[in-house]
């Protein structure tokens, strides 16, 4: 009996396993075939790049020295100074620019102060007695016409040669113009008063004149207060005679801020129409492509990064593959004016037209070309390159779009060129 049971229990078991089992074999199919289809449809899935108009600086980061053609103007006086112009305000030649004192004059302006409330309300009292005399404004206008008609008299008798008569009237004249005087309070106390406190005043100014002594500017340009002492050093007219060890030592000096002068009586007047940057560059082959004269553009990262055109002055004989290099600028020369050393961006040319990423770019028989996608095909493009750096390549553009070389603005091209073959059929999706 037991026999029989376990017979009849393997007979149920036997046929489960067969389902399971073959189960199991439909799903790896299934598993089988979808993983080749997606390996056929995603595989030709690729990320494309729409081309446009671009451009690529070749440039480098260094660190320049300011270099300008100014005058330091010194006082030989001790006292104090006190400026007529502003920080970089424009001044002619000859102008004056700031006064010294030798002594104090604060009890001296403190009287004139004081001199110059009196006169105030000395005037205004003077006019309140001015429009008292209103009153007497008939006899004014009498006495005006009784001295043009003696006027007139007097032009007739000197004609006539009647000098004893001139006399008379001439008389007759300052008598009426000196009563039209006491009626208007001309001559009055007042007037007296006021005139007695101008000379005063005078008194005063002429002795605080004694005590200064004017500033002139020696050329015209504009007024600086940042004396730093190295006016004398950093000159147009030494840039030749310069070398990368003085300028080294310069910048140790100006990072420990040695080098400031504090005096108050100096002043100095800064060309405003140029200035030059020396700067060490330090590629040998950089120095080899370039040469006097050549236009570049500078941007400066301590002034608000902007871009100024500059052209090449000078530069220096090569040592240990570096040379020194000056540049002349003739745009923002006022924004550099409390620099001596700053830091800026030598852009030494710029390549302008198509651009692309350089992982687009593919060699096919020696030829560089990118893979267009026309149609959802892919296309070898020869192109020519003009420049490129680590991740873009500027193209120049192909003169029509029907031409068989280059690309145009606007094409598609695939960003993993090298992955793609010519002619492949693709389903893409824009990147």
């Amino acid at each position: 009996m037991a026999d029989k049971v376990k017979r009849e229990t393997k007979a149920k078991i036997k046929p489960v396993k067969r389902f399971k089992l073959g189960r199991l074999f439909i799903v790896i199919g299934i598993l089988i075939y979808l993983s080749m289809f997606v390996h056929a449809f995603f595989g030709q899935l690729l990320k494309t790049y729409i081309v446009t108009y671009g451009e690529l600086q070749d440039s480098d980061n260094v660190t320049g020295f300011v270099i300008r053609e100014e005058e330091v103007i010194a006082s030989n006086l001790s006292g104090v100074l006190k400026p007529v112009k502003n920080e970089g305000e424009r001044t002619a030649k000859g102008s004056i620019v700031a006064t010294v004192f030798k002594g104090s004059t604060e009890e001296s302006e403190q009287k004139i102060s004081e001199i110059e409330d009196k006169i105030q309300r000395a005037i205004k009292e003077q006019e309140g007695n001015k429009l008292g005399a209103l009153m007497f404004s008939e006899d004014i206008r009498k006495i005006d016409d009784d001295t043009e008609q003696k006027i007139l008299q007097l032009c007739s008798l000197v004609n006539q040669g009647n000098l004893t008569e001139v006399i008379q009237l001439k008389t007759e004249i300052d008598s009426n113009l000196r009563k039209k005087a006491e009626i208007s309070g001309e001559f009055g106390p007042a007037s007296q008063y006021i005139k007695s406190l101008l000379n005063e005043k005078s008194t005063y100014e002429n002795r605080i004149s004694s005590l200064k002594e004017s500033i002139r500017a020696n050329l015209a340009g504009v007024i600086s207060y940042n004396v730093d002492g190295l006016e004398s050093i950093l000159r147009p007219q030494a840039i030749s005679k310069f070398n990368i060890k003085q300028l080294n030592e310069l910048e140790q000096n100006l990072d420990k801020g040695n080098g400031i002068v504090g005096t108050t009586n100096n002043i100095k007047i800064v060309n405003n129409f140029e200035c030059f940057i020396t700067s060490v560059i330090e590629d040998k082959s950089r120095t080899a492509q370039i040469q006097v004269g050549d236009g570049v553009s500078l941007r400066f990262l301590n002034s608000e990064e902007e871009i100024v055109p500059a052209t090449i002055h000078y530069i220096s004989v090569e040592n240990n593959g570096k040379a020194l290099v000056t540049f002349r600028i003739t745009r923002n020369v006022e924004s550099l004016l409390n620099y001596r050393k700053i830091s800026l961006n030598v852009i030494w040319s710029t390549s302008k037209g198509i651009k692309t990423p350089v992982s687009s770019l593919v060699k096919m028989e020696g030829k560089d070309g990118v893979m267009v996608v026309k149609a959802n095909y892919t296309r070898f493009r020869e192109v020519e390159i003009i420049k490129q750096d680590s991740e873009y390549a500027i193209i120049r553009e192909a003169s029509s779009r029907s031409a068989e070389k280059g690309i145009s603005l606007y094409d598609e091209v695939v960003l993993n060129g090298t992955d793609v073959e010519e002619g492949r059929q693709v389903y893409k999706w824009d990147f």
